[in-house]
């Protein structure tokens, strides 16, 4: 499709998140420009990254060319509404609600420290499993669902399949939840699952090429506790700009790792038989 085309099918039926039902009549839209097929959408979500990160934003210490890849070949947006904290944001993403509505403000479970001058409100321990997500939605259309990597939307981090408020309850078909690693984890084994979610998510497509699918890549990087391999912090720790406050070397080798991955599954969707959103 057209980049003029999406633009108009994306402005008929408002899609954003402005609620998680304009997606369906967006998609619906779609199918005209693929033959009928229905449109595959692939999700990829980074957590705590920064804008000063990426390439196309003009800064060169961190390499991130696919991340670059997506912006160029597609479009990115320069002003929106974000709730810097990682349930929120999800909150958000699954049901297309500002946080206040879904009454999750504040990471989950909230606040600990009782000396904080700004009491945490009051708010939802887990998306409440009345809330139609986009997930839910697209299953109704036939779609099979995939959620890899972190969740964050329950009241603890204990995943359990078939529990209530984890993301099989919430409507995904295949799952796969992880947590940040712990300070001494081995940083040489894939501490932040980064290699695990990829690994996982290109699995998930090739299965259901023949159908249409939603996969919703949720990575850790580049979240705390900064780890990564040695050999890749090393190549940063060397590199021009290095000393300077706003780079960080490890964090640019959780970067460069997270955006190999992203550049497998862009690959991996570069087939005739896969139309993508």
């Amino acid at each position: 499709m057209k980049r003029r085309d999406f633009l108009d099918r994306m402005g008929k039926a408002t899609l954003g998140v402005a609620g998680a039902g304009t997606l369906l009549q967006f998609l619906n839209g779609c199918t005209s420009t693929t033959g009928g097929k229905k449109w595959n959408i692939v999700f990829i979500l980074t957590d705590d990254q920064g804008w000063n990160t990426v390439n196309y934003h003009g800064f060169d210490f961190y390499e991130t060319p696919n991340m670059d890849r997506i912006a160029r070949e597609g479009m990115y947006f320069t002003d929106a509404y974000a709730a810097p904290v990682c349930s929120p944001t999800r909150a958000s993403l699954m049901t297309g609600k500002y946080t206040a509505r879904v009454h999750i403000t504040d990471y989950i479970p909230g606040n600990p420290w009782p000396y904080q001058k700004l009491t945490t409100p009051k708010q939802n321990q887990g998306l409440p499993l009345e809330e139609v997500t986009i997930p839910e939605l697209l299953k109704s259309k036939g779609y099979v669902t995939g959620h890899f990597g972190k969740w964050h939307l329950n009241y603890d981090k204990n995943y359990k399949p078939g529990r209530p408020g984890d993301p099989a309850s919430q409507g995904f078909d295949e799952v796969l939840t992880t947590v940040k690693p712990k300070p001494e984890a081995d940083p040489k084994k894939d501490a932040h699952h980064t290699i695990e979610i990829t690994e996982r998510s290109l699995d998930f497509i090739e299965r259901h090429q023949d159908e249409p699918f939603f996969c919703y890549v949720a990575y850790h990087a580049v979240h705390r506790p900064l780890m990564e391999h040695p050999d890749l912090i090393q190549k940063y720790a060397g590199k021009e700009g290095s000393d300077l406050d706003v780079n960080n070397s490890t964090m640019a080798a959780m970067l460069e790792r997270m955006d190999n991955g992203i550049g497998q599954i862009l690959d991996k969707l570069v087939e005739p038989r896969l139309a993508i959103l």
